[in-house]
């Protein structure tokens, strides 16, 4: 539901940017803010922030340094999720910053596209792994 919320609030703001007060726009913009972070608080049941990469510098300082000290490879796992997450944010703010150029107001609609698109990927993921489960009930059932 809060993806769905989020993309309707971006869609918005693509037509409302230089129509009306950069102030409704922001605003907008806060609320799927506000939203995104209410939702998404965990990261492999561990915590991260979405918006901000403070918190995530931590963790993956955190996590290399366990790796290091203590041979820890599920911290390394963690580390390479988080070093993950910093690149993709990293990248998706950087080709924004680019693009406005071009596109102006418009240039929100690829964080939209971005978002239907993890939502189509988690889709088809989630059809794999149901079609795996019921694959290997059926071998089960009928090998035993």
């Amino acid at each position: 539901m809060t993806l769905s919320y989020e993309i309707i609030i971006f869609v918005l703001v693509s037509f409302l940017a230089g129509r009306v007060s950069i102030l409704w726009t922001i605003g907008l913009l806060a609320m799927a803010a506000a939203a995104q972070l209410q939702e998404f608080r965990t990261l492999k049941n561990g915590p991260f922030t979405s918006l901000m990469m403070t918190g995530n510098v931590r963790i993956l300082s955190e996590s290399v340094l366990d790796f290091v000290t203590q041979g820890d490879t599920k911290a390394l796992r963690k580390a390479g999720d988080i070093i993950t997450l910093i690149i993709t944010f990293f990248i998706g703010a950087a080709a924004s910053g680019y693009l406005v150029q071009y596109f102006h107001g418009q240039t929100i609609l690829l964080s939209a596209a971005c978002v239907v698109g993890d939502d189509i990927w988690e889709i088809i993921d989630l059809k794999s792994v149901l079609l795996t489960t019921r694959r290997f009930a059926y071998l089960s059932e009928a090998h035993f």
